[in-house]
């Protein structure tokens, strides 16, 4: 084990470091675990989802929390994508980004060749796409793919998807944003076990039903 250096500073000197109003007055510089897509594979996901072109760092932190809630085995992050470290995609990921697999640097084209040869389906989230969520064919493994927030997916990388799907957002299409692949990977999680409601006094019930 390493030795651990401990530094005491000022108030200035910490509040400058941490890049926050009020840091918390612990500041830590340490290793990640920095997973490849290779070691994602070998463990047969089945819920995937890539980032291309992903800028806002809030929307990113959002996909990253959104897919670990629906239980993805990982995220893909491409290399024009946001950096997934930085303070803003930290704390918007509530604590996901420590413990789901997160791939970052990746090139699209590649990572989406590299997907289907795993034997996934590659599905675009495009506001220009064609087949609406609930009419979408959505068994066996798969891996969806989001684009820039502005602009959506290019059409060559629809192209290499099995079919791009769309969401009504207020009675129009919308390029997706955190909530709507949020949406998605919740359509497509893996099935869990319900848990027995709970009575109240009042007779009501509440909790999750089968």
């Amino acid at each position: 084990v390493p030795p651990l250096w401990v530094h005491e500073v000022t108030p200035e000197v910490l509040e400058a470091m941490a890049g926050t109003d009020a840091p918390q007055g612990v500041l830590a510089v340490v290793d990640t675990a920095a997973p490849t897509l290779e070691d994602v594979l070998a463990s047969g996901p089945r819920l995937l989802v890539l980032l291309s072109h992903v800028r806002d760092p809030g929307n990113a932190g959002t996909v990253i929390r959104g897919a670990d809630a629906a239980g993805a085995d990982a995220v893909l992050v491409s290399d024009a994508s946001v950096d997934v470290h930085a303070p803003k995609v930290v704390r918007s990921t509530a604590g996901s980004l420590f413990h789901l697999p997160v791939v970052t640097g990746l090139y699209v084209d590649a990572t989406l060749a590299r997907l289907r040869a795993a034997g996934l389906r590659t599905l675009a989230a495009d506001g220009s796409g064609t087949t609406l969520l609930p009419d979408a064919d959505l068994t066996g493994p798969h891996c969806w793919v989001m684009g820039n927030e502005a602009w959506g997916l290019p059409e060559e990388t629809r192209s290499r998807c099995a079919f791009s799907s769309w969401i009504t957002a207020a009675g129009d299409r919308s390029h997706c944003d955190g909530r709507h692949l949020q949406t998605r990977t919740w359509w497509t999680s893996p099935p869990r076990p319900s848990s027995p409601p709970t009575t109240l006094e009042d007779g009501s019930q509440h909790g999750r039903f089968p």
